[in-house]
């Protein structure tokens, strides 16, 4: 039986919201600060991805 991975789906959208409001920064933010915000989003992804395989590694 295949779980749904909601979590990583529910990350997916905040992270496209986030890019999308980083695009609206003022170009000084928007280099620095949003790289950042970038940056930890998609780390956070990829823990998610990580703690999945993990998971389905002990099953």
């Amino acid at each position: 039986m295949k779980k749904e991975f909601v979590i990583y789906t529910k990350m997916l959208e905040v992270v496209l919201w986030l890019f999308e409001k980083v695009n609206t920064f003022p170009k000084k933010q928007r280099f620095v600060l949003g790289q950042q915000i970038e940056n930890s989003a998609l780390m956070c992804l990829r823990y998610i991805i990580e703690a999945n395989n993990v998971g389905n590694n002990r099953i």
